[in-house]
């Protein structure tokens, strides 16, 4: 955790926040703070600055603090021109993808039912709206970005035609092998569609380039599904930055 998310519910008036058991526990073994010590914070959806600790951390206690008000920027809105579609995967790599996203500050993620996903995952408590914004903040604490990404489950796939643009790529190992630096290059804006564990379907192939969407191969290796979209998210910061 290098930042502590506030939220609405931690709120108790003005700026002055109570944390929740979890993270209180945290800054009490992990960050060994102390009694005046100010951390870096996010409150959530609106701004950054220090968290000022206004009584000591103690075990099975929760923390008071104060957002010092002087400290305090207004986040800019995140930029719209990323949209990540994501095939349906096991539970605990939708958590991943779902902290890495937030963690960078991806503005939306939709996850689609592919020919080849497995639909029971659907049945997990993770999709659930509480468990969906728990996955967020955790990466949020990481890097600091104050936004949840909006995420929506689609079961139908063929209702990827309202997110398909004419900047649209899916990651395919027998497509020819691109550095993402020549899609951004000529579309700022981009729709990036990554498939199952087990990869696309040849009917959602066939689906995705009817639907003018091209096909790259974003590493000469096979990547599971998280590590491809941490490889393409390292690959466009390195562009944006």
């Amino acid at each position: 955790m290098n930042w502590i998310v506030l939220e609405t519910q931690e709120r108790l008036r003005g700026q002055e926040y109570q944390l929740s058991e979890r993270k209180s526990l945290h800054v009490y073994e992990i960050l060994r703070a102390k009694q005046g010590d100010t951390l870096q914070a996010v409150s959530l959806g609106e701004a950054k600055g220090q968290f000022l600790l206004l009584e000591e951390p103690q075990k099975g206690k929760k923390l008071r603090g104060e957002f010092l008000a002087d400290t305090i920027q207004l986040a800019t809105n995140r930029p719209q021109n990323l949209q990540l579609l994501i095939a349906l995967q096991r539970p605990q790599t939708s958590k991943k993808i779902i902290q890495l996203a937030a963690c960078l500050g991806v503005p939306s993620l939709v996850f689609f039912i592919a020919n080849k996903s497995e639909k029971s995952y659907l049945n997990s408590p993770i999709w659930q709206e509480e468990a969906l914004l728990h996955e967020s903040i955790l990466g949020m604490e990481q890097g600091g970005n104050p936004f949840p990404p909006k995420i929506v489950v689609e079961k139908n796939k063929y209702r990827l035609r309202n997110y398909l643009r004419s900047d649209s790529y899916f990651f395919q190992p027998d497509s020819k092998l691109a550095f993402l630096g020549r899609a951004e290059a000529k579309n700022p804006s981009l729709t990036l569609v990554f498939g199952p564990e087990s990869g696309f379907a040849a009917e959602d192939i066939a689906f995705l380039q009817e639907e003018g969407v091209r096909g790259l191969q974003l590493s000469a290796s096979i990547l599971r599904t998280e590590y491809a979209f941490a490889y393409a998210m390292s690959q466009l910061e390195l562009l944006r930055q």
